[in-house]
């Protein structure tokens, strides 16, 4: 095509039809972007737009423009400058003046011309910026299209506008997608048509609306729910029956197609999945956390209710199930709405509708988690998420119990047991929340009483009868099909076992919550033959899971052992049916021959807490068989095969002849014993007694033989009278596991051998082998068997002897295989075999007790590879046997297979079991008494020290500190210790020993003693004979004997042995200084040693140091001075030696002159050479400062220095260190601090002319500034030091604009070029964006170095760097934001910010300016960003928090408090808002315009003031020309009557009053809310506002109303609190007698936590003013009242929500509070001590006239004038206030202050302004009571934030009270107390023992012995007896407390110090 004749038309008479053309070349021309690029060259499109100006222009030629511009645009490479300025200039002219044009064609009715004007919107947005916000404002008219995108056949219009939508969703710019998202009607319109829409294209828009939209963190929680209202998510769920494209002809019936089916499916999944995260997202979704409130609970969530409520039957579906599931997860307030709407629906009856709404219901409450909104939710509401009452009551659940219907009643069961679990498992996470144990107790209580309420006795009555009644059903009928009524609509299959698993469910769970009322109505022989019952059935009869199964066995032994366990049963009930142990025994046998039962039976299963053998153990205990029930497991393991019920029963009666026999069987064991041990010649079947060693029990409980179990006799006896063989065989495979199991058979083995008639012949033999008993028939050698049990092969081989064939089968998987029984049998077994081989052996030499011992060890080796629990077991049952501690001989093991094998199992408990290291402590005792036989003896030290290492060396020792210390005592004692190889045991026990020492735990006398000796032997020893680890433990006493050396033993100490001290050198120097510290006559003697021989201790620097401190030594040591002169400087030269004894002398020697002049520059030069080498020092260089004043002194030396001026030379020592070592890696931070601070201290006193000289020479200061930058920008520790030193420097040097060219011609570094380094760096953007408050100090510093440059240079401000501060600023009052708004304001007096207003601040900044893309063009903030910015919560607080002192430009930091606005910022964007006319009226109002504006009256600064008329003047400008009557009347009134009440005067509003305003004006907003009424009442009911009175005080404090009574007092005492600032606000609420009854309802026995708090928030405000605290002191007696209140609220009955702690701990808070408020306002208060004295005197009539004077004379004033000309200067009392009479006669208030409030300064007595001014003793002898009285409460409840502040208060009180009574003893001598006295009552009176348990693990060792204080002694002993691995465990696991933690100790620490103790 030929662009000439393309031209000649476009230019020509035939535009349109050279656009043709031009269409039809784009149609058909292949290389589409190279042809637009050709022909831009030619043209710039104006020849285009041109037609579109014609009126008469068609449709059909407008489509044709469109489509030519639309190719244009498309084809355009924006990458490209000049293409990119060509599309923007066409598509700005298409949106700004073709617009009706482009809205023509959008309303034309033919499908390709609205394709054509969509496909060219579609291209405009894509270009972005000013264009896509013209296109979305285009697109929010109503056109043709929008009616055409919904249609079902209008695919084309709807794919076209759906990629339109796309160019949005994907926009980079976030500024867009807001504006978009923003018109929420463009987005929705699509969203009916999508029903009738291709999968490809419904999938494409659901996925696009998930991804960019949903979760997408830009898009705010308000545009979604804007957005994705009801109604829209309606059309979306209407997806669900997606139909596809509808056809003419449909498809016939039946007819399906498998890829729309397919199609439909991930449609629904995709559908599910958005409205799922829409519905239970807190982070993506619409979820909103309710406030708390009772109000904000209903409405935060109503959108969702709404949505998921229009979801028809959800429990017909699964996803249905899953949405509401979720939903009522995420927003469990709504459930009880829920529930309501479905009243008609809950019903019991047996459909499938039902039972699926009723599995809904269960799925809800599984879902609940409730303690994850513990923040937004009360307890009450905690509770409701389960316990949601009507209709789900206790009539609700006993209807579903009644029900004749399985089905019905099986989900009605698994409701309640999925609330029960619930509750349990609310309980368990509320215990890892961290709350206190009597919350957790009282919560506990609450969910109890739920319990009990809603599952009554009724409800556990049905249940149990129903069981019953299932169990009798199967017995009579069991084989037959279930005969229950058929379900409505479909069966459900619900078998027998399900419900009867069901049932025990919910009473297990019902009785681990409240077990009494489950044992009442529950019968265990029902349970029990329950069980009999499903063990009973077949396999396939057995339709139960093993998880099912396993749930069940839990729940029935559960009840079992608690129904046992508060009941008595009768032993002799003689129908076996009814007996319970026959039904326990019977039920076991059964269950033992189920191969699905067995392993519950057993307790090897860890899932089950009990078996039936623990339950007929609490049987036999309850009917009194205590010492047998024991061993009843071996009675019940043996009744199996067909005869279990012949066994049950013998074995039954056998208990029954027990209980009748018990005394008489007592008796005879005893005879039997005596008899054993006087005939029986057997020594290892002598008894053994526990073991005791040097009159010490053994801590753990050794097994010693008891008499053998009653059974036996019993059995015995029945036998005897009834022999039975499978009787008598039972009773011999029951008495061989006893035989085994008992430490010493000899007893039962003995009473067998007499009674081989009823046990059978193995039994005999096996005896036989057992004792060689001549009378009974020998066993002859037998073979080995290879697959029999590990018993049986142990039995054989003991019989046969035959230990080759055993030894080939002792590999490990043989073992593994072979183990199959009890393996604790099993090892006695074979330690039975091994005593009796070892007895043996010391008659008849047969080696195979070792044999045996192998045998232990390789079983312990088989049983770690394959159950390690099992293994734990072999070694317990080896070392809790007490012969093995019998045979154990430490001295020689080797010799004795049993001392090696307990050896090897010691070692290895140590290693990897420490949980039973408890059973190793009696052979350490052993050991020990061994350790001191062998030291009388002299020999087998080394055996028993071998053995002795594991509890020595080993982290989880079982020794204590008397245990460590005794054995320590021992090897000291020894002979020879350095000559022996006991030496190394001996350090590590000093090693161990000098590690756990601490105040709390010393050793004695005798030990220190004993260690000195050894220590001054040793070390004269050392010069001779060298011995291996002889310095080691040298080292180690010289640093274990200072810290154990006492005042009483140094005194012991000769001068002989202090003289071999310090022959030892310095090595014994922590030992001399000791010594010194605690006896100052031995510093004498090492002072007088030193001087007369100071060449042989030329290196005691350290003791020297200690020498100086104490008087009597100080002289004789100055003496020798000038011998160590030398040797100190040689230190001051080595800047890398880090001793600080020797920086002591060396200050000490500056003191003393003894350095010259000369030294003192060399020590300079030295110190300046190796910092200028880079040398860097690894200590402070603090010495340096004496140093440079010392030089100061001599003028005349200071030409030797480098800079001819000392104090240039350190600076630059200083900066010369910061340069060299501030790096990434290897900083040392300590050291750049100090040489901070030490610049910091230099600086004014240097030389600036001759620094800047010294800067120029080698380019330093450059180097310096960038070694700072470069590291300082990422350093959060050590960069805001540096850089602030920074700061300093420059503010130094660069003091006038001459100064700083002089700088920068000699630095060749201008503030221009240094501006430039900061804002270039790398760091420097990432860290000014950065929000987390750790950040801010380094913010702070960066910021505060842009200002310095700024300052002496504005010229280099530009309006670039404007984007970048906006982002950076947060709008708050932290320091950073004040420093950036100071900076923003200078660019502002430049004149650089008119372009950016109005202004956008922080994320919205950066995102809007593209700091990070930097656009080309970027447009203004529209007014909705603006607001969206603004959050109401802020707001409020911040109109608050406002100091009515501020001044309107910024300058200094007021404060540092970044959860408030910065009103400076705040007023100048209102100003601007309120000129902008498209604003609604109301939308200005509700950001916070009018609460801003009335805030502004309150200010002292006339700018301020008028600021805020002038917004409020606008705000009714608006009004009046709004036409929303109904929601601008109330607005205007607020307004009209506070400015009628000013009067047109600048007048101030009281504080109280503007609260008043603030709560009203955002209640304006909320019809819905309880005190919207009483707002608008007084608002419309007066035409003025009264100033001097509360506004509707009576109506709210006395309200009427039944429901919201409550709310209107809490608004009351809430704008109360924050109101009451400054003394007229106490004057006005007098007038309402405010503080009696305040004082009133504190009392008050009705009030709750929340309104005692409250109201003691007021009376905290109250007495921040001085005259209230005064008045509240003196004529109110709050100091009594205070403890009264608590007290109450101590003793109040626990609340509805059961937060009863919460609460007291919030009353707690608020009481000291107020106390801490009440001592700086005394002290600042008028007249206190006349007062005081007036209630010392008292007189009855003087007082009531003095009370009418004063109630006179406190009348409010009638108005508060702004001005401050009035006020009296000459009245400095402090800020107090004063009443003047104005012209009218009217009273006018001022007042002094400094801040927005009465600052609740930190208690001091001694601060500035009241030193030396000194309270009355009376108050302070009372505020102190008060204190004392209330300390029990505020170290129990009160947070540890408040804690600390109270013991503030008791310190301050105390000291105050301390001072007074010394100053002023002779005046108030008969008030004051003795100061020892005042002491001691405060130290018993105060609660230390809480305290102590408040601290915890933050205490150290000494802290805590200060703490305890006089019980220190009693608890010092229980210490050293405490295993160390205990202390060890303490010090690993103490962590690091909060600040509050750290300030609480603290101040206790303070306190303690105070009182002397």
């Amino acid at each position: 095509m030929k662009l000439k004749e393309l031209n000649t038309d476009l230019w020509g008479d035939k535009p349109l039809e050279g656009i043709r053309k031009f269409n039809t070349h784009m149609a058909s021309c292949e290389d589409k972007k190279e042809f637009v690029k050709y022909f831009l060259k030619f043209s710039w499109c104006s020849e285009i737009l041109r037609p579109f100006g014609k009126p008469s222009i068609k449709h059909g030629q407008l489509k044709a423009i469109v489509e030519c511009l639309t190719h244009i645009l498309s084809n355009l490479s924006l990458d490209i400058d000049k293409h990119k300025e060509v599309a923007m200039k066409i598509a700005v002219h298409l949106a700004e003046t073709k617009a009706e044009r482009m809205y023509e064609l959008l309303m034309e009715g033919r499908t390709d011309r609205i394709k054509m004007g969509l496909k060219c919107l579609r291209v405009m947005a894509g270009i972005g910026g000013k264009v896509a916000c013209k296109v979305i404002g285009f697109l929010a008219k109503p056109h043709d299209c929008h009616r055409r995108i919904s249609s079902y056949h209008e695919f084309a219009v709807r794919e076209c506008y759906r990629e339109l939508l796309f160019e949005f969703l994907t926009s980079d710019n976030p500024y867009v997608l807001d504006q978009f998202l923003m018109k929420s009607e463009v987005l929705s319109r699509i969203f009916p048509g999508l029903k009738f829409g291709q999968s490809e294209e419904v999938l494409l828009v659901l996925n696009s609306l998930y991804e960019h939209v949903l979760m997408n963190p830009n898009v705010t929680k308000k545009r979604k729910i804007l957005m994705f209202t009801p109604e829209t998510v309606r059309h979306l769920m209407n997806l669900y029956s997606w139909v596809g494209p509808r056809t003419k002809f449909p498809k016939p019936e039946g007819e399906t197609d498998n890829g729309d089916e397919e199609a439909g499916k991930e449609i629904r999944r995709t559908v599910f999945k958005f409205i799922l995260t829409l519905c239970s997202s807190y982070e993506h979704g619409l979820v909103i956390r309710s406030s708390g409130s009772k109000r904000s609970g209903h409405n935060s969530n109503i959108s969702i209710y709404k949505i998921i409520s229009d979801v028809t039957k959800p429990w017909e579906t699964a996803d249905g199930v899953l949405l509401m599931s979720h939903a009522f997860a995420a927003c469990p307030e709504l459930l009880p709405k829920y529930l309501d709407s479905l009243k008609n629906l809950l019903f019991p009856r047996s459909s499938v509708a039902f039972v699926s709404l009723m599995e809904m219901l269960v799925e809800i409450v599984k879902l609940q988690k409730p303690w994850q909104l513990m923040e937004s939710l009360k307890w009450q509401s905690v509770v409701s998420c389960i316990f949601p009452g009507f209709p789900l009551n206790q009539n609700f659940y006993l209807r579903l119990c009644q029900n004749e219907h399985r089905s019905v009643r099986y989900v009605g069961c698994t409701l309640m047991l999925a609330v029960l679990r619930k509750t349990k498992e609310i309980k368990e996470e509320l215990k890892n929340l961290g709350l206190p144990n009597d919350t957790l107790e009282k919560i506990e209580q609450k969910f109890t009483k739920e319990v009990s309420n809603t599952f009554g006795k009724q409800i556990l009555n049905l249940l149990t009868d129903c069981w019953k009644y299932i169990l009798d059903t199967t017995h009579s009928n069991r084989g037959k099909e279930d005969e229950e009524p058929m379900i409505d609509e479909e069966d459900v299959n619900v078998q027998l076992t399900d419900e009867i698993l069901i049932i025990a469910e919910f009473l297990k769970h019902y009785s681990d919550i409240s077990p009494s009322p489950v044992v009442e109505v529950l019968c265990p022989v029902d349970v029990l033959n329950t069980v009999q019952y499903i063990s009973s059935l077949k396999s396939e009869e057995l339709t139960l899971s093993s998880s099912t199964k396993n749930d069940f066995w839990v729940a029935c032994l559960d009840l079992l052992y608690k129904s046992i366990s508060q009941k008595k049963f009768t032993v002799g009930v003689e129908n076996l049916e009814e007996n319970i142990y026959h039904a326990v025994i019977k039920t076991n046998s059964l269950c033992l021959r189920s191969a699905e039962f067995t392993s519950y039976c057993s307790e090897e299963n860890k899932d089950v807490k009990y078996n039936l053998g623990d339950v007929l153990s609490l049987a036999l205990d309850t009917a009194g068989i205590t010492d047998d029930s024991e061993n009843i497991r071996y009675w019940l393991r043996h009744i199996t095969g067909p005869n279990y019920v012949k066994l049950s029963t013998f074995l039954t009666h056998i208990i029954q002849q027990t209980v009748r026999s018990y005394n008489h069987y007592t008796d005879y064991l005893i005879e039997l014993k005596e008899k054993f041990t006087k005939q029986s010649t057997l020594p290892f079947l002598v008894d053994v007694e526990p073991v005791i060693f040097d009159s010490k029990q053994v801590s753990v409980m050794l097994g010693y033989n008891k008499p053998f179990s009653r059974f036996v006799l019993a059995a015995v006896d029945l036998l005897t009278a009834n022999p039975d063989d499978e009787c008598k065989q039972y009773f011999s495979s029951v008495l061989t596991d006893c035989i085994h199991s008992m430490y010493n058979p000899g007893l039962l083995v003995y009473f067998l051998i007499g009674k081989s008639s009823i046990i059978n012949d193995a039994l005999k033999t096996y005896l036989g082998c057992l004792v060689s008993h001549p009378e009974l028939p020998k066993n002859e050698s037998c073979e080995v068997l290879k697959e029999a049990d590990f018993t049986e092969i142990l039995k054989t081989a003991f019989r046969a002897q035959d230990f080759t064939s055993l030894n080939a089968l002792l590999d490990t998987k043989n073992i593994q295989h072979a183990v199959r029984g009890n393996i604790r049998l099993i090892v006695l077994q074979i330690l039975l075999y091994l005593f009796v081989e070892h007895e043996k052996a010391s008659v008849k030499v047969i080696p195979v007790s070792k044999t045996y011992a192998e045998i232990l060890k390789k079983l312990y080796l088989a049983m770690v590879e394959s159950d390690e629990e099992s293994a734990v077991v072999v070694i317990k049952t080896v070392l809790e046997h007490t012969r093995v501690l019998m045979l154990f001989t430490p001295a020689d093991p080797d010799k004795s297979p049993i001392s090696s094998l307990t050896q090897y199992f010691i070692r290895t408990v140590f290693e990897k079991y420490p949980n039973v290291r408890l059973y190793t402590y009696p052979y350490y005792l052993k050991m020990l008494s061994s350790l001191k036989s062998a030291s009388k003896q002299k020999e087998g030290f080394v055996g028993i020290s071998s053995a002795l290492s594991p509890f020595v060396t080993s982290e989880n020792t079982t020794l204590s500190y008397d245990d460590v210390e005794e054995l320590s005592l021992v090897y000291l004692k020894l002979p020879g210790i350095l000559s022996t190889s006991c030496g190394p045991m001996l350090y590590q026990l000093l090693g161990l020993l000098q590690s756990v020492t601490t105040p709390r735990k010393q050793p004695q006398e005798e030990t220190v003693h004993l260690l000195f000796n050894k220590y001054l032997e040793w070390t004269v020893s050392n010069k001779g004979e060298k011995h291996e680890n002889h310095d080691n433990l040298l080292v180690v006493m010289e640093g274990f004997l200072p810290q154990i050396m006492t005042t009483k033993i140094a005194q012991q100490i000769t001068h002989r042995e202090l003289k071999r001290l310090l022959h030892w050198g310095p090595r014994s120097a922590d030992i001399c200084c000791q010594l010194v510290k605690l006896h100052h006559p031995h510093g004498v003697y090492f002072a007088s040693r030193i001087r007369e021989k100071i060449e042989k201790h030329p290196d005691q620097a350290q003791l020297v140091s200690v020498l100086l401190g104490c008087e009597e030594s100080s002289k004789i040591v100055q003496e020798i001075f000038p011998k160590l002169r030398e040797r100190v400087k040689e230190w001051a030269l080595t800047v890398t030696d880090g001793s600080e004894y020797f920086e002591d002398l060396f200050l000490e020697f500056l003191k003393a002159d003894v350095f010259d002049s000369d030294d003192l520059i060399d020590i300079y030069l030295g110190t300046y050479k190796l910092t200028e080498e880079k040398v860097l020092p690894r200590r402070k260089l603090t010495y340096l400062i004496p140093v440079l004043k010392k030089i100061h002194e001599h003028p005349v030396s200071m030409s030797k220095l480098p800079f001819k001026d000392s104090v240039v030379c350190l600076l630059h020592i200083l900066l010369n260190v910061m340069k060299a070592g501030y790096k990434k890696e290897g900083k040392n931070n300590a050291l750049l601090l100090s040489c901070c601070h030490l610049v910091e201290t230099v600086l004014p006193e240097v030389d600036i002319d001759l620094l800047r000289a010294s800067f120029a020479e080698n380019k330093f200061w450059f180097s310096l500034v960038k070694q700072v930058l470069r590291y300082g920008l990422s350093d959060v520790a050590a960069g805001p030091v540096m850089i602030n030193s920074l700061v300093i420097l420059i503010k130094a040097m660069y003091i006038n604009l001459y100064q700083i060219d002089v700088m920068e011609s000699h630095n060749d570094l201008s503030l221009h070029t240094m501006y430039q380094m900061i804002i270039s760096h790398t760091q420097y953007l990432p860290l000014m964006f950065q929000r987390e408050a750790e950040w801010d100090k380094l913010k702070e510093s960066v910021v505060e170095l842009q200002q310095t440059i700024i300052d002496h240079n504005k010229s280099i401000c530009l309006e670039e760097h404007i984007p970048v501060l906006l982002g950076a600023y947060g709008a708050s009052m932290s320091a950073v934001d004040q420093k950036i708004l100071r900076l923003l304001h200078i660019y502002e007096e430049i004149g650089f910010m008119s372009k950016y207003k109005p202004v956008l601040w922080g994320d919205a900044a950066v995102a809007h300016f593209g700091v990070y893309t930097s656009p080309d063009t970027y447009e203004e903030p529209t007014r909705n960003q603006i607001i969206s910015l603004l959050k109401s919560d802020k707001m409020l607080k911040t109109c608050r928090s406002f100091d009515v002192n501020l001044p309107i430009e910024p300058g200094d930091v007021y404060g540092d408090d970044r959860t408030i606005y910065d009103m400076r910022f705040l007023l100048p964007l209102m100003l601007h808002l309120s000129e902008d006319e498209n604003l609604l009226e109301i939308d200005f109002a509700e950001s916070g315009a009018v609460a801003v504006g009335f805030t502004c009256l309150s200010s002292h600064q006339k700018d301020i003031w008028a600021a805020g008329a002038t917004i409020l003047k606008r705000v009714v400008d608006k009004m009046n020309n709004s036409r929303h009557v109904r929601f601008k009347l109330p607005w205007q009134w607020a307004i009209t009557i506070v400015v009628s009440s000013l009067d047109g005067k600048e007048h101030r509003l009281p504080s109280v009053i503007l609260h008043f305003l603030l709560h009203a004006t955002r209640l304006l907003s909320c019809p819905q809310d309880p005190l919207y009424f009483i707002i608008l009442k007084s608002i419309f009911i007066r035409p003025t506002l009264e100033l001097l009175r509360v506004p509707q005080f009576s109506r709210l404090y006395t309200s009427e109303d039944v429901f919201d009574s409550r709310v209107h007092l809490l608004f009351l005492l809430n704008f109360l609190s924050t109101g009451i600032r400054f003394p007229e606000d106490f004057y006005i609420c007098q007038k309402t007698a405010t503080a009696t009854l305040m004082i009133s309802l504190l009392q008050s026995p009705t009030a709750d936590y929340e309104i005692r708090e409250q109201t003691l928030k007021v009376l905290e405000s109250i007495v921040s003013i001085p005259v209230g605290a005064h008045d509240l002191v003196t004529k109110y007696n709050i100091l009594m009242m205070l403890p009264m209140a608590l007290k109450l609220t101590s003793s109040k009955s626990v609340e509805d929500d059961g937060s009863i702690s919460v609460g007291q701990s919030s009353v707690t808070s608020a009481v000291v509070r107020v106390l801490a408020a009440i001592w700086p306002s005394m002290l600042t208060a008028k007249d206190t001590e006349t007062s005081l004295k007036r209630r010392l005197h008292f007189n009855p009539t003087v007082k009531r006239k003095r009370d009418e004077d004063e109630d006179s004379s406190s009348d409010a004033p009638s108005s508060f004038s702004l001005s401050d000309d009035e006020e009296d200067d000459d009245d400095d009392e402090g800020p107090v206030t004063k009443k003047l009479k104005s012209d009218d006669g009217s009273i006018n208030i001022t007042e002094k202050t400094n801040g927005s409030k009465t600052e609740k300064t930190k208690i001091s007595s001694d601060s500035q302004e009241n030193r030396g001014r000194r309270l009355h003793p009376v108050f302070v002898e009372d505020y102190l009571n008060c204190l004392l009285c209330i300390a029990s409460d505020v170290i129990n409840y009160a947070s540890p934030e408040y804690a600390a502040k109270y013991v503030g208060l008791v310190i301050c009180a105390l000291d105050h009270l301390l001072k007074s009574s010394l100053e002023e003893r002779e005046t108030i001598r008969t008030i004051a107390q003795n100061p020892d006295v005042v002491k001691e009552r405060v130290y018993s009176a105060f609660p230390w023992e809480p305290l102590q348990k408040c601290l915890g693990d933050s205490l150290t060792e000494s802290e805590l012995v200060r703490v305890l204080g006089s019980r220190v002694e009693e608890c010092m002993q229980a210490w050293k007896k405490e295993p160390l691995s205990e202390h060890l465990k303490r010090k690993q696991n103490a962590d690091c407390k909060s600040e509050s933690f750290l300030e609480l100790k603290t101040s206790a620490f303070n306190l303690l110090s105070l009182l002397g103790k």
